[in-house]
């Protein structure tokens, strides 16, 4: 596996900034990986109460039409870390041959 299949629960940064000059564009980090918190809940005491992890295993690609290319893998379970490759399982359905996951 190139990430953990379970995301941890703390260290993330609430703002990061990424960036890439148009001649970098054409070198694609294929080793590149984070991990993402989102949907995030906080309680009355401005705790987290619950959110939702996911993991970016490639890096972003866009094309010169425009287009943004990523390989991301999102848990909808709150709370839940984990998040193996399962293909029967992935929320989008009706994709093209091209647009389905086929690396863990």
């Amino acid at each position: 596996m190139r990430m953990p299949h379970k995301a941890p629960t703390e260290g993330y940064l609430q703002e990061y900034q990424w960036e890439k000059t148009s001649g970098e564009q054409l070198t694609i980090d294929k080793k590149l990986g984070f991990f993402i918190k989102t949907r995030i809940k906080l309680d009355e005491k401005g705790n987290v109460g619950s959110s939702n992890y996911a993991k970016f295993i490639s890096d972003v690609e866009i094309d010169i039409r425009g287009r943004i290319k990523f390989t991301s893998y999102f848990n909808p379970t709150p709370n839940d870390t984990n998040l193996e490759f399962d293909v029967k399982k992935n929320l989008f359905n009706n994709l093209k041959d091209l647009e389905k996951p086929f690396l863990p």
